[in-house]
């Protein structure tokens, strides 16, 4: 299969486009008639941190959109010229429902990439499920994202696993590699939605396998993280499964080097980026991160992509989820752009988000396909290991848990 890669009210939206579509409509420049219409853009929206502590991410999910569109743009065959309209909603849950009407009250905007933040966009529902314009993120995999009992996230897809299966497939690497016999799995509480959900995921991969992890969990702010890292080493645990965030992780990484623990040691995708090693120092040296991000410069498909973002923003590497951005935003217009193939007109973008789900797209990072629900196919957990201070490609989780030993 070709999954990733396993290989407020409506009122006020409604009427702010009931209103701009009066304006055109009557708008009058000489008193003899109305002017004519202006052309109307192509537009692909992105909602995302672009200023706030998830910036990082952000800002190179909004530089993948953009070189996508570079892209698309630079072809002398296209039928159309893409725009990009940036709103920021600096990961701040108050902003993120004005932040995501910014775009889908732009009748131009044909879809959204993002939100890169789960709790922004669970608030930015009510804008979505209004607008269901296609709403693509790679970042936030939250599970309340697509909830069709709600029938909520009526037009979101999640270019990107659900904490949960990030555990679960983390679960099923540690079981390939290290066969441990007594993971230790801690939920950190300061994310709590994050930490059980990952939690929940990597103790069902453990227990497919045969395996019955030991659990621990600690309350908001890791309070007493080191007795408790130092009690679950005492009880014997020969693997280290930390379901929290940055700042915990890299408290777990020196309390477990303090104590001389030399097992396997994992995190998942809120621990991904730069600061982990820099914080951590030698206590990160062998601890594996599994996100939805790929490593670019591993993948001989996105050598073409590389170079673009070189060229464009200089030489440092793209940060994680610039290359799933970047994919997402093609298969986006693609799908545009077949849809005014077939009907030789504009599409209208109510119409998008069940043809997205239904196709199949081949990007540079990987292979896309969905669910009817908008969920990912496939794995989308990626491995890297930290060695000599930066990180390292394992590539792609399994997808399915090893077998019991005897089995």
């Amino acid at each position: 299969g070709c999954g990733r890669r396993a290989a407020g009210g409506g009122g006020a939206a409604a009427g702010g486009a009931g209103w701009w579509a009066l304006r055109s409509r009557d708008d009058r420049t000489d008193g003899k008639g109305a002017p004519p219409p202006k052309a109307r853009r192509w537009t692909i929206g992105v909602q995302a941190d672009l200023s706030g502590p998830g910036k990082e991410v952000g800002q190179a999910q909004e530089r993948g959109v953009r070189l996508a569109v570079e892209a698309f743009n630079s072809r002398a065959d296209k039928p159309f010229t893409l725009d990009v309209k940036v709103s920021d909603d600096r990961g701040d849950k108050t902003r993120a429902l004005a932040a995501a009407r910014v775009l889908t009250a732009d009748p131009d905007v044909l879809g959204i990439i993002g939100p890169s933040h789960d709790y922004t966009g669970q608030e930015a529902l009510p804008a979505y499920d209004e607008a269901l314009l296609p709403v693509v993120t790679v970042s936030a995999g939250l599970n309340l994202l697509v909830n069709p009992v709600q029938k909520q996230g009526r037009s979101v897809l999640q270019a990107c696993p659900i904490h949960a299966f990030n555990g679960m497939h983390i679960a099923y690497h540690a079981q390939a590699v290290h066969r441990p016999s007594r993971p230790g799995l801690l939920q950190e509480r300061t994310d709590d939605p994050y930490s059980w959900q990952f939690v929940l995921g990597a103790k069902f991969g453990f227990q497919q396998g045969g395996v019955l992890p030991h659990p621990r969990v600690i309350p908001s702010g890791a309070k007493q993280l080191e007795r408790v890292v130092g009690e679950m080493v005492d009880a014997g645990i020969d693997a280290y499964v930390h379901a929290g965030l940055l700042p915990s992780a890299v408290r777990a990484a020196k309390a477990l080097d303090a104590l001389g623990f030399t097992g396997p040691r994992y995190a998942g995708q809120h621990v991904l980026g730069d600061r982990f090693p820099r914080d951590a120092g030698r206590a990160a040296e062998g601890w594996t991160v599994g996100a939805p991000a790929a490593d670019p410069t591993s993948r001989k498909e996105a050598a073409a992509f590389l170079a673009a973002h070189r060229a464009r923003y200089g030489a440092a590497a793209p940060v994680w989820y610039a290359g799933e951005a970047y994919d997402v935003t093609l298969f986006l217009a693609q799908q545009v752009e077949k849809a005014y193939g077939k009907a030789g007109r504009r599409p209208e973008r109510t119409t998008l988000a069940p043809l997205l789900r239904k196709a199949v797209h081949q990007g540079v990072m990987g292979g896309y396909s969905f669910d009817e629900n908008g969920n990912l196919k496939g794995v989308g957990t990626f491995l890297h290991r930290v060695e000599d201070g930066r990180y390292r490609s394992l590539g792609a989780a399994p997808a399915t848990p090893a077998k019991k030993a005897g089995g």
